[in-house]
């Protein structure tokens, strides 16, 4: 039995008062660590001995004793997130070259909102009483999709969680209340080319969807014959339907992901295979509430027809050590999810060499 315990030197007193403290040192039962690298188990003594790891912050790698490390009022938590107004499909539009945003919530004294635009900080210190942010310095060669984040501007100035991002897809040519970036394919596309043995998947009309259901025992295979839009970097997400797990009967709860289902993704063009890769569909709050996978990259060509195969990979009911739960993806393998069709995301309109296509 190997047991382990943390301890922490804090910086001296007013050192550093706003943001978070990065670690200077890290010692091992008194012997020095490198900070960069993990620490095997074979490194641990056993026998009921402590392990103490200690770990010095900026300048401070003796004990001082106990520190106050913040206060109630708005250190211990980050503010509310933005709560953005946005239409059902979470789109945004361009008006001359210019893509705005607004928010619906009252501003919270001494916060402000940060935007981040395709993962990257473009504006801090918003004022939030304004409502609304506009975006001028925009670019016509790629999706831009937006999250923004509250944060407090004493203290140690925590930020909230992000906003799921906000996306202008491009211009909507077919009035279908999306971009022509984004390509919805549905499921009377998708064509199940192998059944594993005791698949009851069948398409139907499931849970307010027309769906491949209960879809995923190894051996199914799914397959969407594509046609891309326009060259360029690409997302390809399923849209899926999972329920299995605590909030509906199966005994699991949704927090440990065992039904989280996980598929292998091959995309293919006449017999050339340019990508491969795994997706994960993480369990909903039921059956009726639908979302899109983790997405898959990949370089397409415009006017070229690809085939999306998709098959069984491995999930945590897969786990010898998950057996002994009583429920969901517990005593059997349990990797399924219903699937209502796959959604093409084009990034940019360049297919970056970079890209491992995986």
């Amino acid at each position: 039995m190997q047991l382990t315990s943390a301890k922490v030197n804090l910086p001296d007193e007013g050192l550093n008062k706003n943001g978070y403290y990065t670690a200077n040192t890290a010692s091992l039962n008194g012997a020095q660590i490198d900070l960069k690298k993990y620490t095997p188990a074979s490194e641990l003594k056993s026998g009921g001995t402590t392990n103490v790891f200690e770990i010095g912050l900026i300048n401070n790698v003796a004990e001082v004793g106990l520190a106050q490390v913040a206060s109630a009022e708005n250190d211990l938590y980050g503010p509310p997130p933005v709560d953005l107004d946005l239409p059902p499909t979470w789109s945004l539009r361009m008006d001359k070259g210019e893509v705005s945003m607004a928010w619906k919530d009252d501003n919270p004294d001494k916060t402000t909102i940060n935007v981040y635009r395709n993962g990257k900080s473009v504006k801090t210190g918003v004022n939030g009483a304004d409502n609304k942010w506009t975006d001028s310095n925009t670019t016509s060669d790629q999706a831009l999709c937006y999250s923004l984040e509250r944060q407090y501007t004493e203290g140690l100035k925590n930020v909230s969680q992000r906003t799921s991002p906000a996306c202008y897809w491009g211009e909507d040519k077919d009035n279908d209340t999306f971009g022509d970036r984004l390509k919805l394919v549905p499921a009377d596309k998708g064509n199940l080319e192998k059944r594993g043995e005791g698949s009851q998947t069948q398409r139907r009309f499931d849970h307010g969807r027309d769906s491949w259901s209960d879809w995923g025992v190894p051996g199914d295979e799914l397959t969407f014959e594509i046609d891309a839009p326009a060259t360029g970097d690409y997302d390809i997400l399923l849209r899926y339907g999972n329920g299995f797990g605590g909030n509906t009967g199966g005994g699991n709860s949704i927090e440990t992901g065992v039904t989280a289902a996980v598929k292998k993704v091959d995309v293919a063009t006449g017999t050339s295979l340019i990508a491969t890769s795994v997706l994960v569909m993480p369990q909903r709050t039921n059956w009726n509430d639908w979302g899109e996978s983790t997405p898959i990259h990949v370089g397409l060509t415009g006017g070229t027809k690809y085939k999306l195969k998709i098959s069984d990979y491995y999930n945590m009911s897969y786990l010898s050590t998950n057996a002994d739960l009583n429920g969901d993806g517990g005593k059997e393998i349990l990797n399924r999810a219903n699937i209502s069709g796959i959604t093409l995301r084009r990034q940019s309109d360049t297919i970056t060499p970079a890209l491992p296509n995986k």
